[in-house]
């Protein structure tokens, strides 16, 4: 792993509650406090696995040719994180990759506020950390772990839980939909049906967006 790669992702922030980001209105009344909430088990930690080489860019091009996440990419893009990414892939990661659809539901004011500054540096890169987890966390994994909490590039935690009637796994509030979508030696991209944002950037949210 590169350190300028870490250097360029990783961010020290406070553990705070994620929530699931399904269009404008949620964001308006959605509370920006932090519950105390008991943990259901400790932190999971990722199977290794020895990086490949070309593992990296088999990976990344798999993720960009995927018609229904351009959107993501073009997200990547414009951050300034897909360079970085790129180089975390060998070492091993977790993604989990909204839809375009995921995205359009999000209406179009903060769709452009997220493409424009200081939009895009303030709330779009924070979101998109806060789909990546270190380490390779397969549907297989996911499913015997039972509720987990796992940490975020941006330093947030994302709750795991798995309904137990039909076996969906859930992250925070969006459900995966396509497990084990993208998959290297090193990592694992799995797609989900919702955008996913830690409460810490719903005031940032406010205040560059909705005013």
């Amino acid at each position: 792993m590169k350190a300028a790669a870490m250097a360029a992702l990783l961010k020290t922030r406070k553990t705070a509650l994620c929530l699931c980001l399904v269009g404008l209105s949620t964001l308006i009344l959605a509370t920006t406090s932090v519950t105390a909430q008991e943990e259901p088990i400790a932190v999971a930690t990722a199977s290794a696995s020895a990086p490949a080489a070309g593992a990296s860019d088999e990976f990344v091009a798999a993720v960009v040719s995927n018609p229904d996440l351009s959107l993501l990419t073009k997200s990547l893009q414009d951050t300034g994180l897909d360079g970085p990414l790129s180089e975390l892939v060998a070492s091993g990661v977790t993604v989990f990759a909204p839809t375009n659809a995921s995205f359009l539901s999000l209406g179009s004011r903060l769709l452009e506020c997220l493409t424009t500054e200081p939009g895009r540096s303030e709330i779009l890169r924070p979101i998109l950390l806060h789909h990546v987890l270190m380490g390779k966390f397969t549907a297989e994994s996911l499913t015997t772990m039972g509720t987990a909490f796992l940490d975020s590039l941006y330093g947030s935690r994302l709750l795991i839980l798995q309904a137990v009637a039909d076996g969906t796994v859930r992250v925070d509030n969006a459900n995966v939909i396509a497990a084990d979508a993208i998959s290297s030696t090193t990592s694992v991209a799995h797609v989900i049906d919702a955008v996913l944002v830690p409460a810490e950037v719903i005031p940032d949210i406010r205040r560059i967006c909705l005013v």
